[in-house]
């Protein structure tokens, strides 16, 4: 029997205790310790040494205490371009899916680059593309060139423009700046929370649910489990220079335009704002003006007004929210300006505008 984990780096996000994570290592000890009983541990290099910890939590002395031994421990590389040829080879033929002799040397070559290895996902997403195009023939293939850009980077781009089109052409914007905003200035591939990928979509933000549930199960942005909260990330290196190199020109361009359109609002708002505040103050100091004078003009046409300007007031202050402490405040200083006023003109009615 064989166990397999993989992608095991999540552990450590998601047991984030060590009571957790304790847990897990005594259920591999008795694993280790049964006959025929084989685990395998696929995870990130960079979360490697994250397995020292289960050395010191448990006894591991069927592999001598030490879960990193070269004798246990394998590298999972790229492939060399013979490997990469016999796989082909192999898959196309069980797939019933073949593949000219031609093309099968030209898509090495492409995968392999200046390094000279070919990368799996990658061997895979191309793959994926030429089956769905039906693409068999190295003329076919030579025919997707577009101008500076090789076949390989024009299918890997049209692999990459299906998924964005599985979340809605309704939703293809949005679809467009959370892969961007999965990357960095450093083509790299940050971890995003969803509220930091929301901060950057604006009026887009209602539609983030939906794109990152499809791009998780498409396979290309990985769901970290997290303690206090989950994070998202591109799930290869290479998809980075996909999206910054070959969108990324076109996609600045529409996050300036929402830039701009997010700082217009904010303005519009924000003198909307003033001169709500400023109208109902306007209102409250009417009204306390009137209340002060009442008795020095007609009474009947004072009482009127004082209603209607209070009422008007009152409404303002609900309609729009503004705060009532910071109304009364206003009110409080025009009735103290006017009674230290002196009064020669009984049919005035006095209006203290705010500063």
């Amino acid at each position: 029997m064989v166990l397999v984990f993989d992608q095991f780096e999540e552990f450590f996000a998601a047991a984030h205790s060590l009571a957790q994570q304790r847990r897990f290592y005594e259920f591999l000890e008795k694993c280790l310790a049964l006959p025929y009983v084989k685990v395998v541990l696929s995870l990130r290099e960079d979360y490697i040494h994250n397995l020292l910890e289960c050395n010191r939590r448990v006894n591991l002395d069927i592999i001598d205490n030490n879960i990193l031994d070269k004798s246990i421990l394998y590298y999972i590389g790229n492939f060399s371009k013979v490997s990469a040829h016999q796989l082909i080879h192999q898959l196309t033929g069980q797939a019933q899916f073949h593949l000219e002799p031609a093309l099968i040397e030209r898509l090495v070559e492409d995968l392999a680059g200046e390094l000279g290895e070919v990368r799996p996902i990658e061997l895979q997403v191309l793959g994926d593309q030429l089956q769905t195009e039906n693409i068999t023939t190295l003329a076919q293939y030579a025919h997707c060139g577009d101008g500076d850009r090789s076949p390989k980077a024009v299918l890997m781009d049209r692999y990459l423009d299906s998924v964005i089109r599985d979340c809605g052409e309704e939703n293809r914007r949005a679809a467009e700046l959370v892969l961007y905003w999965l990357t960095d200035e450093a083509e790299t591939r940050p971890l995003r929370t969803k509220a930091e990928l929301a901060a950057h979509l604006g009026a887009e933000a209602p539609k983030l649910e939906l794109v990152l549930n499809i791009y998780v199960h498409s396979g290309i942005v990985l769901l970290l489990p997290a303690h206090p909260i989950e994070r998202y990330q591109l799930v290869h290196d290479y998809l980075v220079a996909m999206i910054r190199r070959q969108r990324g020109s076109r996609l600045l361009s529409e996050i300036a335009a929402l830039q701009q359109q997010d700082i217009a609002h904010k303005n519009a708002i924000a003198r909307q704002q003033k001169l709500l505040r400023n109208g109902a103050s306007m209102l409250l100091i009417s009204f306390v003006s009137v209340t002060v004078l009442g008795g020095l003009g007609n009474r009947i046409r004072t009482q009127n007004q004082q209603i209607r300007l209070g009422l008007a007031a009152n409404e303002a202050l609900d309609l729009y929210d503004i705060s009532q402490t910071e109304g009364l405040f206003a009110a409080l200083d025009a009735a103290q300006t006017l009674q230290n006023t002196r009064v020669t003109d009984p049919e005035r009615v006095a209006v203290v505008p705010l500063a």
